[in-house]
């Protein structure tokens, strides 16, 4: 029981090691991919989007002036304002590809900065319905990651 709550935290922290938690909690694999699915999809759509209305929203709460009063929100802007090394060379490569090239590159599992970076492109691009091509992409990506881990770890214990 404990595993699976375990699981379910780790799933805000880290979507990997929380599949590998989850499946020695005996946790069926569909139920692993919508936890999963709903906590990035979230996650996606607020960075898709920006953390500015939420920022605006947040603005107005008691909470928000204590962390603000604190330096934790200037930290955290000021990290999103100066993105790593690595994620600015993906962006430029990838701003010269195709919508759909993108796309299907969007749909492969544990790579890091390609999800950022690729949230980050079809904004520039300005591509048409770009939230719904990434909410495709992170389904896809979602089910190849946890029927990956399920099938290594049935195929290990």
């Amino acid at each position: 029981m404990w595993l699976k709550i375990l699981g379910y935290i780790l799933v805000f922290i880290r979507a990997d090691i929380a599949m590998v938690v989850l499946y020695k909690a005996d946790t069926p694999w569909w139920i692993t991919y919508t936890v999963i699915m709903a906590v990035s999809s979230g996650t996606l759509c607020i960075a898709y989007y920006g953390l500015g209305k939420l920022l605006i929203w947040a603005g107005k709460k008691p909470w928000f002036q204590r962390l603000k009063k604190n330096g934790f929100v200037k930290k955290i802007i000021e990290k999103q304002k100066k993105p790593s090394p690595r994620q600015e060379k993906i962006v430029k490569w990838l701003a010269g590809k195709s919508p759909i090239f993108i796309f299907l590159l969007s749909c492969i599992p544990f790579v890091p900065y390609l999800p950022t970076a690729i949230i980050v492109v079809t904004r520039i691009m300005n591509v048409k319905n770009g939230i719904y091509y990434l909410l495709v992409a992170n389904a896809v990506r979602g089910l190849i990651a946890v029927l990956s881990v399920y099938g290594i770890l049935k195929a290990i214990f």
